[in-house]
């Protein structure tokens, strides 16, 4: 039997293994707020992994795996520089991109992707320069995708216009973004003319001071969840 101990972290269901027949273990990765794991070990205050997801296991014995963790944390780029990196991955044909002036017509989704397929460079960083752990973001076939191994990366304090004249854009994936540190969301979504929907649920607004235009010119947006959880105070 393989007994997985995530030290905190969410549960992962054991294995079961005959003596003789080799299996592999589980391909799953415990989750932790504020952590990103990296392996297991079998040592229970062991730092060094040594046993990767989805490893060969051929031991004929019982074994307990415990997990090992990295501090994980990942602020996105100020809105503004945001925004313009993101219309230049669409665009890298154009030069001078403003975050206030451009329109950008290309990019008509934004995703978080659970993979990166590609060995990124400066241009595809999309985080803050002392990130303890990058996020990456790369335009293709309409879409931005953005990446990280952090579960939930901060969102700057100064997150105005983050999202402004995104003119084709009709959904915009913030699901697991921590907004507790934000105090500025003006503009942040002023012009996006084709986006018709909002999941806001997962928003802490507790620091944010201005909220300006936020949604203004947002022409065809009929709904827009969790607003009735805001902090206005």
């Amino acid at each position: 039997e393989i007994t997985y101990n995530t030290k905190g972290g969410s549960s992962i269901q054991r294995q079961i293994k005959y003596e003789n027949v080799n299996i592999n273990l589980t391909q799953e990765r415990p989750t932790k707020t504020g952590y990103v794991f990296t392996g297991w070990t079998d040592e229970q205050n062991g730092t060094t992994v040594k046993y990767s997801p989805n490893d060969l296991y051929t031991l004929n014995s019982n074994k307990t795996l415990y997990a090992i963790y990295r501090y994980g944390e990942a602020t996105f780029d100020g809105g503004y520089s945001f925004n313009v990196a993101i219309k230049q991955l669409a665009n890298p044909n154009v030069q001078n991109i403003s975050a206030t002036e451009t329109d950008d017509t290309n990019i008509t989704s934004i995703q978080r992707s659970n993979t990166l397929t590609f060995i990124p460079t400066q241009d595809n960083v999309v985080s803050t320069s002392d990130s303890p752990f990058p996020i990456y973001a790369w335009f293709d076939n309409g879409v931005i995708y953005y990446y990280t191994e952090v579960e939930h990366p901060y969102l700057n304090e100064q997150a105005n216009i983050m999202f402004y004249k995104l003119s084709n854009v009709t959904s915009i994936d913030i699901s697991t973004l921590d907004t507790s540190k934000t105090t500025n969301m003006r503009s942040m979504f002023n012009s996006d003319s084709n986006l018709i929907s909002l999941n806001l649920s997962n928003f802490d607004t507790s620091k944010v001071q201005t909220m300006q235009g936020m949604f203004y010119g947002m022409s065809k947006l009929t709904n827009i969840i969790g607003i009735n959880n805001f902090d206005t105070s």
